[in-house]
């Protein structure tokens, strides 16, 4: 199997426990790795994926959405690209660290 990726989206979205996180829009980052066979692909757009629709899906949903965690993030754009592995990456959410994050395979 093939794959197509999206690595280093950055969205806007209300996530977290607190009232103030699901009040405050917050930068998530997804990374996604779609599993697709591009054998006969032969230079045809209509036998890939169109990772620009897929972008821009991703964002509609989770940027219209409150979330308490990143994993139903996660499974949420699993919905739009599996199969896939998901990995959402969220800056800021614990003291002296890069991101907290969650991978999913789907």
């Amino acid at each position: 199997m093939d794959n197509i990726i999206i690595k280093g989206a950055i969205f806007q979205c209300n996530v977290g426990i607190t009232e103030q996180e699901q009040q405050t829009k917050q930068e998530i980052i997804v990374d996604v790795t779609i599993q697709k066979d591009l054998n006969e692909l032969n230079d045809n757009i209509n036998n890939t994926l169109d990772y620009n629709q897929i972008h821009k899906e991703i964002k509609e949903k989770i940027e219209n959405k409150t979330y308490q965690l990143i994993e139903t993030i996660a499974e949420d754009i699993a919905q739009i690209t599996k199969p896939a592995t998901i990995t959402v990456k969220k800056p800021g959410a614990l003291q002296n660290t890069e991101y907290a994050a969650v991978t999913i395979i789907r």
